[in-house]
């Protein structure tokens, strides 16, 4: 990830566009992170 703010923003959106079609239930997220990354 080169720009973490812009990152967490994407996050946030996705979350609240899930939350507002399912207001009856909570969302659930999974979060991947590769254990063998390199800095390319």
């Amino acid at each position: 990830i080169a720009d973490f703010e812009v990152a967490e923003e994407m996050i946030k959106y996705f979350i609240r566009q899930v939350h507002n079609h399912r207001s009856f239930a909570s969302p659930q997220v999974i979060i991947c992170v590769p254990s063998g990354s390199t800095a390319v």
